[in-house]
């Protein structure tokens, strides 16, 4: 008996620290990972740039209470200020998560891009915008109809349902 529950204490211990080491949660105390370069081959480095400038834009705290919604003034009302439907990505630089939806989410974006906006939040920098839209776990996925509310998914996502995703929010209009 007392071997039995050993070994399951054993299981239980690695199953947590193996969740544990492969889960990206944003919090707020920021590890000593994040002063941790990304190293980027220049070829992926230079098609991450023309997509970013081109197509998904940064966006930050400001500029989402400009362009999406004024959290401060309405903080209890979602109020969208946009005409067109809107994605955006959460993520961190860090997280490995997001480093391999960033190519998905690209693509996705120059597909649709004439007819949805594409932003992506880093909740490193924009700790303020993260906090009030509660983001807890990255990457996560706003997705926000033109009309009507916005809907969430977190996690990583298989470019099909990314594209589903972006589809439905057309047809919401």
């Amino acid at each position: 008996m007392f071997k039995t529950y050993k070994n399951a204490t054993r299981i239980f211990f690695v199953a947590s620290f193996f969740l544990f080491t492969t889960s990206c949660v944003y919090k707020k105390s920021r590890a000593v990972v994040q002063n941790e370069p990304i190293e980027k081959s220049n070829a992926e480095s230079s098609q991450h740039a023309k997509v970013d400038k081109d197509v998904v834009k940064n966006l930050t705290s400001s500029e989402f209470k400009q362009l999406i919604m004024d959290f401060d003034s309405s903080p209890n009302e979602w109020k969208f200020k946009g005409t067109r439907p809107v994605v955006i990505d959460f993520y961190a630089t860090w997280c490995g998560p997001c480093r391999q939806m960033a190519p998905i989410y690209n693509k996705v974006a120059e597909l649709y891009f004439s007819k949805v906006d594409f932003y992506r939040v880093d909740v490193d920098e924009e700790g303020e915008l993260a906090n009030w839209m509660q983001i807890q776990s990255i990457p996560t996925f706003m997705f926000i109809p033109a009309k009507g509310m916005p809907t969430v998914s977190m996690g990583s996502m298989a470019e099909k349902e990314m594209e589903q995703q972006v589809a439905a929010l057309l047809h919401s209009e």
